[in-house]
C-alpha cells in the first residue's frame, strides 16, 4: 500500500504552535520559503548566494569622453544543507486501543514535536550560529553574572552592529533565563535611579533593551555544541551560550523537507501502522552580514 502524506493534516493543527511558541527560533527559520528568492539550489542540497561587488565614485571628466569599463563583479557565496533527521516507529493497533487512543498518530506527532523536534531545532540554530561567528569573527566572553556587566556586552554588541551598518529595527536578542532576570534587573534599576539622572540618561538604558526584541531560551538549548546521534544532546565540555544579539536577514535557514507518512497496517510490517516523520534543515550565517550576529558565552573548563 502506498505510503499516505498526512502533513497537511496534521499541519492544520499545528501551524499555531510549530513555529511560535515551540521553536524560540522561529524568527530566524524560513519554513514557508519566503526568502529562496535570495538564493538558488544548484544541487538537491547546495545553495548559491549571490554577492556584488562595485567599485566608488571617481571625479566627473567635463572636457572628453571618460572611457567606460565594467566596474561590477559577480560572485557566490555557497552553502551546503547538511541536517537532515528522521524519527520512525511502529504502531501496533492493539496498543491504540488497550491504551485508550493514548499510543494514537496525533498524540505521537504532538509529543514528538514538542518534545524533541522543537527543542532540536532551537539547539542546532545556537550551536551553528555559534560555528559560524567562530568562522567569521569571534566568541563574546565577558563575564555577565550581573545586571552592570550584562548592560556592558549588550552594550558593545549594539555598538558593533552599528558599526557593521546593521539595520536597527528587527533585532532580535536571545537569552537565556539566568540572563533575562538580569536584563529585569538592570531594568529596575535604572527606573528607581531615575530620581538622580536625567531623564535622557535613563530613557538611554531602558530603551537600548525595550526597543530589541527579547526572547529567552532554555539554557538547554544555547550550548554550544550538541550529539545529534538520537536526538540532540550536549557536547562534553560544551561552552554555555548566554545570549545572542542577531538581525534575521543576517541568517538564511531553509527547511526543505518538513513531511510525515503514515503507512497502514499490512503483512509488510506484520499487522502494524508505521509511522515516519523527516525534518531537513540547516542554518547559515551569511559571510558578508556576520556584524549581524553576537554572541557572548561563558566558557566550560
Amino acid at each position: 500500500m502506498a505510503a499516505l502524506n498526512y502533513a497537511d493534516v496534521f499541519q492544520r493543527g499545528l501551524q499555531g504552535q510549530k513555529f511560535t511558541i515551540g521553536v524560540r527560533f522561529s524568527d530566524l527559520y524560513d519554513p514557508s520559503g519566503t526568502s529562496t528568492n535570495s538564493f538558488k539550489y544548484v544541487d538537491g542540497k547546495t545553495i548559491k548566494i549571490p554577492v556584488l561587488t562595485v567599485t566608488g565614485m571617481v571625479d566627473t571628466t567635463r572636457d572628453t569622453i571618460a572611457t567606460a569599463t565594467r566596474k561590477v563583479d559577480n560572485a557566490w557565496e555557497t552553502k551546503t544543507l547538511s541536517h537532515d533527521r528522521t524519527f520512525r516507529t511502529l504502531v501496533d493497533p492493539q496498543d491504540i486501543d488497550e491504551t485508550n487512543m493514548a499510543v494514537s498518530i496525533g498524540n505521537i506527532t504532538s509529543v514528538f514535536v514538542n518534545e524533541e523536534l522543537f527543542p532540536e531545532m532551537d539547539k542546532y540554530m545556537a550551536s551553528k550560529l555559534f560555528t559560524e561567528v567562530t568562522a567569521y569573527g569571534t566568541i563574546n566572553n565577558d563575564a555577565v553574572a550581573t545586571a552592570a556587566n550584562v548592560l556592558a556586552v549588550f552594550d558593545k554588541f549594539m555598538t558593533a552592529m552599528d558599526e557593521g551598518e546593521v539595520p536597527e529595527e528587527g533585532r532580535i536578542l536571545y537569552v537565556t533565563p539566568a540572563i533575562n532576570a538580569l536584563l529585569k534587573e538592570a531594568l529596575t534599576n535604572s527606573r528607581q535611579l531615575g530620581t538622580t539622572q536625567t531623564n535622557n540618561e535613563v530613557s538611554r538604558i531602558v530603551n537600548m533593551i525595550d526597543d530589541v526584541k527579547r526572547v529567552t531560551v532554555p539554557s538547554a538549548r544555547m550550548k554550544e555544541a550538541y550529539v545529534f546521534t538520537v536526538g540532540a544532546v550536549p557536547a562534553a565540555g560544551a561552552d554555555q551560550i548566554n545570549m545572542i544579539l542577531v538581525h534575521p536577514k543576517a541568517v538564511i535557514a531553509p527547511v526543505k523537507v518538513d513531511v510525515i507518512y503514515v503507512d497502514e497496517p499490512s503483512a509488510v510490517t506484520d499487522g502494524k501502522a508505521l509511522y515516519m516523520q523527516r525534518q531537513y534543515w540547516d542554518a547559515f550565517l551569511l559571510e558578508q552580514k556576520a556584524a549581524g550576529c553576537q554572541i557572548n558565552a561563558t566558557v566550560v573548563a
